[in-house]
């Protein structure tokens, strides 16, 4: 399936790393890889080693941030190469999609790979194995956790630290320094209270959360942050914003799932989640169709890719089932170390010893069986990326173990090393390219014949890498005027609905109108401390239009009583009782308004509507092409009767004013959106508009 290159470098190495001297496997003519595929001819290199210099900082994150930068550099090589990808019968142009990076593991390794690439312009499509470690996921999980129980710190300070909330380094210094002991919830909470403006409003949101899980579902709440925090638009915004958004919208979908079966709440979820298998997430996120994708060797079984990269093979090999107190075997049993209370640490027992020499092979064996699965992935070419801290010393150091038993690579070696990357340039120093390490580093080693080609590069973490460019850009650096008149009529663009930007899309009545209302002052109230318990300005209003809304409509209505009806049932509290202006609602029962209403062919009171209004009307400023803008509005009609073939509409006002026509003015257009809903409910005109002054015990229509 793969190149003949390929295949004899897997051969190579193999032929030497499983020679008969660890394990069960010889790499002998049965076990060599037959190239059987018919390629086109291509002058490319099939097997390539890009051994990286690392200076100071050693630890695997760092080795893998510079191998994450050397890897984008042998990407946008290999793009810039021309036909190196086979097509059919035919080669051509790499493509990002073309590209696999494979890892020993992808927890915490892949999401350091792919922000390296995303520096550069690469696009990346993550495995779904590291769905849970991709960081939109990894702080809705957090937030989660916060949610449930706030005084988890690292949760918090992931939280904090996101592009939700946004704190930084020195703020968050600043409030542990403001309280040193305790949670850090504690710290926070202490700081809010000196007046910080940002640490209150997230201790606020914080609150809202935790009483929204209080009552609202798993799915509901995980839904509710993703679309309250921000965090779709922050995410989207970064590099793979589809694969983010699409991985937010797939927790949601689990957290459906999970309602599904549990109501055991946000804590249930969270257990939930962490306890399913890797393979849930398989084929779940998607970086697009043009992505360079990053899995695991694991994972990788079966596929194939036209250009495969192996990389971390720095990463530490995990001994720990060989030097555990404790060991099991499937054939040896059980054995344990002996602690010698007399000398008071552990010995080795023989047991011990011969079962923790199995484990070693057994692990050595492994991690060599996912080597070979993930170079054998490769079908036009294969790239090996080993990193080291002072590469020189590392290379010395394999060519002394090699010239004690050169030509062959001892078992001891393959035990005692810690990584995959020792076995891999072993290997290449054996290798006739192998004499460019031996003179980087100044080192002598065997070297010996092979029908495989290897090439070898030296990078160190400071060699520059250029980011992507597209084909025109690369093909021209010249001045072209067309491009920067493009960028100066894209600088000018002003955006054409601006104005709408400061509309609400939802608005209650009330808030339409309360400009027009605010426009009058009418200080004839007393202060409040003279009121006593009555009511005073908009709450004696609102007192007035709840007796409306609940009393009883009769000819020979006593409104006293029907007052303290009222009272008794609990419609009305006392001090709206108090507060009432009995003679104006008896002076309403006598008017022609009322007896109008009376001989209606229907009557409706406190009428809830939701419609839309074209945006214009809240602001006839708005430029002609924002007048198929709507916004929804919200409200509640005092009251509207039926009189043949149209409807009145009716409202109440307790304003203080000399004259109706005050009150036209400032309340017609709340009447107008009144009189759109209504027509809309009854499927009738409207051709009648009234206001009812309680002050004046007049009304008026228009």
């Amino acid at each position: 399936r793969s190149r003949k290159g390929v295949c004899e470098a897997v051969n190579f190495f193999f032929s030497y790393l499983l020679a008969g001297q660890c394990g069960s496997i010889v790499y002998n003519e049965e076990e060599r890889l037959n190239a059987g595929g018919k390629f086109p001819e291509s002058h490319a290199p099939t097997a390539e080693i890009l051994a990286v210099d690392k200076y100071g900082d050693d630890s695997e994150d760092s080795l893998l941030e510079t191998e994450a930068q050397q890897i984008a550099g042998y990407i946008i090589s290999v793009m810039n190469e021309g036909d190196v990808v086979s097509d059919g019968d035919a080669l051509r142009p790499a493509r990002f999609s073309d590209f696999a990076i494979l890892l020993d593991k992808v927890k915490d390794k892949a999401a350091i790979i792919a922000e390296g690439l995303a520096e550069h312009g690469i696009p990346v499509s993550l495995g779904g194995e590291a769905f849970m470690q991709s960081s939109e996921i990894a702080t809705m999980m957090s937030l989660l956790q916060v949610i449930d129980n706030p005084k988890c710190d690292v949760e918090l300070l992931n939280v904090m630290m996101s592009p939700i909330f946004g704190f930084t380094a020195e703020e968050m210094a600043l409030i542990r320094a403001n309280k040193k002991r305790g949670p850090l919830y504690s710290a926070v909470l202490a700081y809010s209270k000196t007046g910080d403006k940002k640490t209150s409003d997230f201790i606020e949101k914080l609150s809202e959360y935790r009483r929204d899980a209080v009552v609202m579902s798993v799915d509901k709440i995980v839904s509710k942050l993703i679309h309250s925090t921000d965090i779709l638009n922050c995410m989207s915004a970064r590099p793979g914003g589809k694969t983010r958004r699409a991985n937010l919208y797939l927790l949601v979908s689990f957290a459906k799932s999970f309602v599904s079966f549990s109501n055991s709440g946000i804590y249930g979820f969270i257990k939930y989640i962490n306890s399913l298998p890797e393979n849930s997430f398989k084929n779940t996120v998607t970086g697009g169709e043009n992505a360079v994708k990053i899995m695991s060797m694991h994972n990788s079984k079966g596929l194939q890719f036209p250009i495969c990269i192996i990389g971390n093979l720095a990463s530490k090999i995990n001994n720990s089932d060989s030097i555990s107190r404790i060991l099991f075997s499937q054939n040896g049993g059980i054995s344990f170390k002996y602690f010698d209370e007399s000398c008071g640490y552990d010995l080795e027992t023989l047991g011990h010893v011969l079962m923790s020499d199995v484990a070693r092979v057994k692990t050595v064996e492994e991690k060599l069986r996912l080597l070979y699965v993930a170079m054998t992935r490769a079908i036009d070419r294969l790239c090996l990326v080993c990193s080291a801290k002072d590469l020189d010393k590392k290379i010395n150091k394999l060519s002394e173990s090699l010239l004690d038993t050169a030509p062959y690579i001892s078992r001891e070696f393959l035990e005692k090393s810690t990584n995959m990357g020792d076995w891999i340039l072993s290997c290449a120093l054996l290798h006739p390219e192998g004499k460019k390490l031996c003179k980087y580093a100044d080192a002598v080693s065997p070297c010996v014949s092979t029908e495989s080609n290897l090439v070898i590069n030296i990078v160190n973490e400071y060699s520059v890498v250029d980011d992507v460019k597209q084909k025109d850009e690369r093909d021209s650096d010249a001045y072209n005027p067309d491009f920067v008149e493009k960028i100066k009529r894209n600088a000018a663009f002003q955006y054409p609905y601006e104005r709408l930007r400061f509309l609400q899309s939802k608005a209650s009545v009330s808030n339409i109108v309360h400009k027009a209302e605010d426009d009058r002052f009418a200080f004839c109230d007393k202060p409040g401390f003279m009121q006593g318990d009555k009511l005073v300005g908009a709450a004696r209003g609102t007192a007035m239009h709840h007796v409306m809304q609940y009393i009883n409509f009769d000819q020979e209505i006593d409104v006293s009583s029907e007052i303290d009806r009222l009272l008794e049932w609990k419609f009305i509290t006392e001090s709206e009782a108090a507060s009432v202006d009995i003679a104006a609602i008896e002076n309403f029962f006598k008017s022609n308004v009322y007896n109008r209403m009376m001989q209606a062919d229907s009557v409706r009171r406190e009428m809830r509507f939701l419609t839309e209004i074209p945006a214009i009307k809240l602001d006839p400023t708005l430029e002609i092409n924002t007048e198929d803008a709507n916004i929804i509005v919200q409200g509640a009609v005092d009251l509207c009767f039926v009189e043949g073939d149209g409807v009145v509409v009716l409202d109440f006002k307790t304003d203080r004013v000399d004259n109706l026509s005050d009150l036209v003015d400032c309340y017609g257009e709340q009447l107008e959106i009144y009189s759109t809903a209504a027509e809309k409910i009854f499927g009738l005109p409207v051709k009648e508009k009234i206001i009812y002054s309680f002050h004046l015990g007049k009304s008026i229509s228009f």
